[in-house]
């Protein structure tokens, strides 16, 4: 009893001084960025953001251990133990905010939020404005003087939490959310559209109507206590972790149960407060597609259920976002600048703290940023970024833009790629041909990318069970929810009327990787009829429609699709795989096309090619039952001699498309009564075909039925019953190598044996195999020997083939039959595998005889000639290849005289060439040898000589540099030195004090210049000298920062200098001189163009990186643009020497641009401007 005691008091202690609570605000945190498995991605996200300077509303953080103590331990239990550490956190955030919770005249309010490890959108319960009541709301209406906002702020309340906390859910799935239901009546009876068009009293009324409804069907009052509203909502989003769409969602996304979700609370405050506030939610890049672009969706005068639930459709963030929304909308520039502003155009201000904001974030992740943000009379407030759900596409070009941007390593780009979601790059695509056939029926926003064409269901669990029925679906919507996940996981895409391009519906698409158009106006949705009218066109449940979710397009009907390809940022990563694995992948393919679609995708062979998939189409699966219901071996050949080139011309084009990579061929696997026909029709037909009975046709495939058919006749089974079938897919498959071999093609077939149990199996098809090989190398063989032997017809050598007993197979004289030489028989019985003799004295004939292998049999080569004759070959050189070669015996030592002979003539002359050369005449033609082994080095020698040639043309030109160079740099320093001489000249003869001081200035300032001079000079040659190095300085650095650094060197000039950067542009280069580059640049702008402003604009794209230096001044002319870039080329001569400019500056900025592979150039028009145009490329 004492231990027990003891242990449990343990155990009570411990759970008593673990951490729950971790609070964050006013830039401090006691929790951070690694501490997600703890606090959840949002929590930890949160105190991180406060830890970077990103402006948070206070709040504390509830651990994901508690979500799984209050599955251990019971609400009222956590409760207790969260309930000191929950009232210490809230006491903080009445601090932070000067406010208190619960207050009548002073109340702070709150919001609820889940937030698991892993990201979760929609998933889960929020619950906003936590901590109103009747009395409360009237409170907050006297502080804030906006009575509308505070009961505006009291309706969401009181609809939220009836939701997600009491319960109030539609009661039928064709029912709407009952609280919209009242909204709804109430906008119907005031004669308006849109929720904030309702009046205060109006507001009264729903909060009103919402509490009867919820007593009515939950049987519970309203809480008014701010503390029993602020625990029951923390207990209803522990509960939601256990919710059906939580569930679900885990186990598509495989997390964990045990992990649980934290809970974070926030001091709420208000993007509904009017004009000046708003809220909204953004991405950094594109989450559709990837791009590098900054985008999102805000409302005002609203909070961010109206933008992620698709209530109201919301308004781009960015002026482009906002333009590109009009051009697919149909809608006109000066309506949407009039109707539809973006909030850089509507809250100017706001935009450029945000768009700061969200590049801070998305450097300091590391990742896409996914953020939401409110904004409350004028001030921005930051409330949630995580790592942004994405499509496959996005996936893929986003970790590619950053591995080029240098933000990530080629390693992390790898391991940012979800191998599930690059499944989406391969699913097919709209064919354009049919996309300019199909019917338009109305546009949305592409809110997920993709082509989807299915049947309309309208219900979560009708998409369900219809797919599970293999119908293809596309499930629409008023708008989704939570709810609906069930439905959206297995639809092919999705529609909604409502809905942004953050909605719901968007953010959930592209996380699953489905098509969604969202935001389609046109469309009206009867949940009751289950239709939906399409501009006049009424479509039913079961129609079809098709979506495509890259333009938003709704199609009527079924379109066709095609094959997605390999290119681009996919080809890209695929090709990074490549240089990181270990793993060689084959692929499964059974037909030409599909080994070349694996084959770009990366396969590196074919582990597995299933023959009997060969057989289904119309004209092979006669043949194929012919064989297969022939009683008889000859019937079987005669049905297989048909199959043969089908089977062949499958085998080439396979190994054709996998060239120089192994294919592992199966041979004929299935059960033969899967192939026979087995209605009436198909029987009857092949009855007809083979010229028999229907009768025996039905007799013949009763008796191929197999009750298991996984042990029965099939595989190496019935290649030993029937080898007829091995031989000829023997045949085809080598058949193929051989022909693609010659055609200069890499084939490497592999045969499988299928099905092998007993080692006698296997050995006795092996023997089939290697005989039916041997037969089709011997046939291949014969066939070579009979065109050699073409090539002997109607020459004085005699060219003929002997079996083994000495029977004539293949002569260059057809008539010539006569048997093997009694000599040449010899041969036969010696184990000599070659003989050369003269026969009689009379006939004075060479004679060369030789065994020679062909597939598993021996035969006999004879060439017989005059002895006159072979001599007047060699000397001629007439003899082909094959004679020298047989009689290669007979002639070594004339082959060797010969040979010396050449060599020595093409050496004696190659070395004259060579002193030549050595001797200073570099315009020595040298002849290629015809001797191949002198051939090369000629080459090489003669490649040297071109080299030596341009080296002495650039050292040339270089004296010449040097010397010009001397001279303008001679005639630099002059100038300055005449003018200290005159000075000193003054200084001495002059006894004025003012004018010694005027002449001290001068010397001081030639100093200068001649100091300038000196510095210039020696930075060319530093560059000259980096030229030639192979290793370059180069380190990455980021230009942004420099820019800035540059820029605010030149301190409080009246020269307003703006920059314009893209996010974070890394490039790998000297810092240093790029640095010089540019302060040159920004000095002449600032000293000769007489402009009173200058543009820097940092630019990146795949193309390349782009700084631009702008001014709008005076200009340069015409006549000066080519010249600018040379060195101590100077416009205005006086000029640039009284500003102290040394002529060298713009050749110094083009020397450093090219050492770094990149071009400058210069547009420039009179009293216009000049622009300054620095192009470099892209580094990794």
């Amino acid at each position: 009893m004492r231990l027990h005691f003891l242990s449990e008091l343990t155990l009570n202690t411990f759970i008593m001084d673990k951490k729950r609570v971790y609070t964050f605000g006013n830039g401090q945190a006691e929790g951070k960025a690694d501490m997600r498995n703890l606090l959840g991605g949002k929590g930890a996200n949160l105190a991180e953001m406060n830890l970077i300077g990103v402006p948070v509303p206070p709040g504390f953080t509830i651990t994901t251990e508690v979500c799984s103590e209050y599955y251990e331990l019971g609400k009222d239990k956590v409760v207790e133990l969260l309930k000191a550490d929950v009232e210490k956190a809230i006491a903080n955030i009445e601090n932070l905010m000067n406010s208190k919770f619960g207050d009548v005249e002073n109340p702070l309010l709150v919001s609820v939020r889940s937030g698991a490890r892993a990201s979760m959108p929609g998933m889960m319960d929020t619950i906003l404005n936590l901590g109103l009541n009747d009395e409360v709301v009237e409170g907050l209406s006297r502080k804030t003087g906006r009575p509308r906002f505070a009961w505006d702020s009291y309706r969401r309340f009181v609809q939220m939490y009836g939701d997600v906390v009491l319960g109030m859910k539609p009661v039928n799935k064709e029912d709407i959310d009952p609280f919209e239901e009242i909204i709804e009546k109430v906008k119907e009876e005031k004669g308006v559209k849109l929720d904030n068009e309702l009046e205060v009293e109006d507001l009264k009324e729903l909060v009103k109507r919402f509490k009867v409804a919820v007593k009515e069907q939950t049987g519970q009052d309203f809480p008014t206590c701010a503390y029993e509203q602020l625990w029951g909502a923390i207990c209803a989003v522990f509960r939601s972790w256990m919710n059906e769409r939580a569930i679900l969602y885990r186990k598509m996304e495989g997390i964990p149960a045990e992990w649980g979700t934290a809970v974070s609370v926030q001091a709420m405050v208000f993007g509904n407060m009017g004009d000046t506030s708003a809220t909204g939610v953004c991405f950094s890049r594109d989450a559709g597609n990837g791009e590098d672009l900054f985008n999102g969706e805000y409302l005002i005068n609203a909070q961010g259920e109206d933008v992620v639930a698709g209530i109201r459709t919301p308004q781009q963030i960015t002026k482009i976002g906002s333009q590109r929304w009009a051009e697919r909308a149909g809608i006109s520039e000066e309506e949407r600048v009039a109707k539809y502003p973006s909030m850089e155009e509507a809250m100017p201000e706001i935009y450029k703290e945000l768009d700061a904001l969200q590049t801070k974030l998305e450097n300091h992740y590391r990742d896409m940023q996914d953020m939401e943000f409110t904004v409350q009379e004028g001030k921005l407030w930051f409330l949630q970024t995580r790592n942004g759900k994405r499509t496959g596409a996005a996936m893929v070009k986003i970790a590619m833009d950053l591995l080029r941007q240098g933000m990530i390593d080629e390693k992390t780009a790898l391991e940012r790629c979800e191998p599930n979601k690059l499944d989406e790059l391969l699913h097919p695509v709209f064919d354009k041909k049919a996309l300019k056939e199909a019917k338009v029926l109305t546009r949305g926003l592409p809110a997920s990318p993709g082509a989807a064409t299915g049947q309309i269901v309208f219900f979560a669990d009708d998409a369900a069970k219809w797919a599970a029925d293999g119908k293809k679906v596309v499930m629409v919507r008023i708008e989704t929810s939570p709810e609906d996940l069930a439905g959206m996981a297995v639809a092919e895409g999705i529609l909604t009327a409502r809905g942004g391009m953050t909605s719901h519906a968007a953010v959930v698409a592209r996380g699953m990787g489905k098509c969604c158009v969202s935001g389609a106006g046109a469309i009206n949705v009867d949940y009751k009829t289950r239709t939906v009218e399409i501009e006049g066109i009424t479509l039913k449940e079961g129609d079809f429609i098709s979506l495509n979710g890259t333009t938003g397009e709704v199609y009527k009907g079924k379109v066709e699709t095609k094959a997605a390809e390999v290119s681009g940022d996919f080809a890209a990563l695929m090709d990074l795989c490549n240089k990181y694995t270990k793993l060689n992948v084959r692929t499964n393919a059974d037909t030409p096309h599909d080994a070349e679609v694996a084959r770009a995708f990366g396969a590196s062979g074919i582990g597995l090619c299933r023959t009997e998939h060969m057989f289904f189409d119309a004209e092979k699966i006669v043949a194929m039952r012919e064989m297969i219901l022939s009683p008889d071996v000859e019937g079987r050949r005669k049905a297989l001699a048909k199959l043969l080139p089908f089977q062949k011309a499958d085998f080439k084009g396979i190994f054709k498309a996998m060239d120089g990579c192994p294919v592992n061929v199966r041979l004929l696997d299935p059960p033969l009564h899967e192939f026979v026909p087995h209605d009436a029709k198909g029987q009857e037909e092949m009855a007809k075909a083979m010229g028999v009975t229907v009768q025996e046709i039905k007799k013949r495939v009763e008796s191929l039925c197999e009750h298991n058919p996984m042990l029965g006749h099939r595989g190496c089974r019935l290649g030993n019953t029937y080898p007829e079938i091995t031989e000829m897919q023997t045949q085809a498959i080598l058949g193929a190598a051989i022909e693609l071999k010659k055609e200069g093609y890499d084939p490497h077939p592999e045969i499988m044996v299928p099905l092998t149990g007993i080692l006698y199996e296997f050995e006795a098809q092996e023997k089939v195999i290697r005989d039916a090989a041997a037969a089709l190398f011997e046939k291949e063989d014969m066939e070579s020997l009979k065109k050699y032997a073409e090539d002997f017809e109607g020459s004085e050598v005699k060219f003929r083939v002997f079996d083994k007993n000495g029977n004539i197979i293949v002569s260059s004289n057809p008539e010539d039959l006569t048997p093997m030489a009694k000599d040449d028989s010899k041969v036969l019985r010696k184990k000599t595998p070659w003989k050369i003799y003269k026969s009689s004295i009379k006939d004075r004939k060479i004679v060369s005889v030789a065994k020679f292998n062909a597939g598993m049999t021996e035969y006999y080569i004879e060439l017989t000639l005059l002895e006159e004759k072979v001599i007047e070959k060699i000397v001629k050189g007439q003899i082909n290849m094959i004679t020298l070669f047989i009689f290669s015996m007979l002639i070594l030592l004339l082959a060797i005289f010969q040979l010396i002979y050449q060599v020595r003539s093409s050496f004696n002359k190659f070395d004259n060439c060579v002193l030549k050369i050595a001797n200073g005449d570099l315009d020595t033609v040298i002849e290629v040898p015809e001797l191949e082994m002198l051939n090369e080095l000629a080459i090489s020698v003669k490649k040297m000589t071109e080299r030596l040639k341009k080296q002495i043309v650039r050292l040339e030109q270089l004296e010449e540099y040097k010397n010009e160079f001397i001279q303008n740099a001679s005639h630099e320093i002059k100038t300055p030195i005449t003018a200290i001489n005159m000075a000193l000249e003054l200084s001495e003869n002059s006894n004025n004090e003012e004018q010694n001081r005027e002449c001290f200035k001068i010397i001081q300032y030639q100093i200068k210049a001649i100091n300038k001079l000196v510095n210039d000079i020696l930075m060319l040659s530093e560059i000259d000298v980096e030229k030639t190095n192979e290793q370059k300085s180069f380190e990455k650095f980021n230009l942004n920062e420099l820019i800035q650094k540059v820029v605010s060197s030149f301190g409080n000039n009246e020269v307003k200098i703006n920059i314009q950067c893209d996010k974070s542009v890394i490039f790998n280069g000297n810092e240093d001189l790029i640095k010089s580059a540019l302060e040159n640049l920004i000095t002449n702008a600032v000293r000769y163009s007489g402009s009173d402003k200058i543009d820097i604009i940092l630019t990146q794209d795949e193309s390349g990186i782009k700084i631009q230096v702008i001014d709008y001044g005076k200009g340069i002319k015409k006549e000066h643009l080519d010249k600018i870039f040379e060195k101590f080329y100077r416009i205005d001569k006086t000029r640039s020497r009284k500003k102290g400019g040394t002529g060298l500056g713009l050749a110094i900025v083009k020397n450093i641009v090219e050492l770094h592979s990149g071009e400058i150039c210069v547009e420039s028009e009179e009293n216009k401007g000049t622009n300054f145009v620095i192009k470099l490329p892209v580094t990794l």
